[in-house]
């Protein structure tokens, strides 16, 4: 670990949660409480990742300082475990367990549906 590393990830971080804020307010202005922000900032983030994976890790056509600016940095701050929690939690609260239950699915099996997707067409590109 070193300055650069760490500067990168800050950054990245801060765009990434920036994306995110960007994401959320976006969807509730347009389609009201339900957390559509936080799942798409997921569903972004499992495709990205699949995607990047395969670029950083098996074709190595992004520099090795931008992993950590990519990976870490902007997709650790777009996405997010503890707001998806908080998301589920509050939907079910006031909604039928459906609705929670459909929430969790499409954060967990969509987005890996999405990431097995985006490094099936990385792998071709």
């Amino acid at each position: 670990m070193n300055f650069v590393s760490v500067s990168l990830v800050f950054v990245g971080g801060g765009l990434g949660s920036v994306t995110r804020f960007m994401l959320t307010k976006l969807t509730q202005h347009l389609w009201g409480a339900y957390p559509y922000g936080t799942l798409a900032a997921n569903l972004l983030g499992a495709l990205l990742i699949g995607a990047l994976s395969v670029l950083i890790y098996e074709k190595q056509v992004i520099p090795t300082p931008y992993n950590d600016l990519a990976l870490a940095g902007f997709l650790g701050g777009l996405t997010t475990f503890s707001s998806m929690v908080l998301d589920t939690y509050s939907l079910a609260e006031r909604e039928p367990l459906w609705v929670p239950a459909a929430y969790l699915f499409s954060n967990l099996a969509v987005g890996f549906l999405l990431f097995f997707i985006a490094q099936s067409l990385a792998r071709r590109a």
